[in-house]
């Protein structure tokens, strides 16, 4: 990233699930890339960089979004029993990569300059985007501790705190578009 860096840079390359096919599309697209069909409007926003990994977007309610169906995924899997270590390990790993990148980015320098000198309204954005993040993290290395416990709360907990900071992203990125 250069020395630009704000809100809307760091929700760019979300995702939007086609309502008919599945497929993941760019958030920009009003038409499936792979089918055709329409995404209706208001599962379009263009925004714009970090929860890149998130693939989530604010108008998308949170269950469809890419990286908390697989978070959803991996903790069912991990309590019913139904997915393997090295699935559940491999999917923890995608999930912590959202949070610590969005953490990086969120600690450049640049980004804190950004908003050095903005309204209220965006300063509090950046810091609860930079909570979300760290929810998020703080949720998966949660989980991870199953892997030598076998104890499902800290599935559970560590879903929750991962889920609370996805639905937190999410609801930045609907203020951030309100807002800028």
């Amino acid at each position: 990233m250069d020395g630009d860096v704000h809100i809307p840079e760091l929700l760019e390359r979300l995702q939007v699930t086609c309502p008919a096919c599945g497929v993941d599309n760019p958030s920009r697209n009003t038409v499936c890339s792979t089918c055709g069909e329409e995404i209706p409007d208001d599962d379009v926003w263009s925004v714009s960089a970090t929860a890149v990994e998130a693939g989530l977007t604010p108008s998308v309610p949170l269950e469809r979004t890419k990286n908390y169906r697989l978070l959803q995924e991996a903790a069912a899997g991990a309590v019913l029993g139904t997915m393997s270590d090295d699935m559940y390990r491999e999917s923890l790993i995608k999930l912590m990569t959202v949070g610590d990148n969005g953490l990086r980015a969120c600690d450049m320098e640049a980004f804190q300059k950004k908003f050095e000198d903005v309204e209220p309204e965006m300063k509090q954005l950046a810091v609860d985007l930079r909570r979300a993040f760290s929810m998020v993290l703080n949720g998966v290395q949660r989980m991870e501790k199953f892997l030598k416990t076998r104890n499902h709360d800290d599935v559970r907990e560590g879903y929750a705190s991962a889920k609370a900071g996805f639905a937190l992203m999410v609801e930045v990125g609907a203020m951030a578009h309100h807002i800028g």
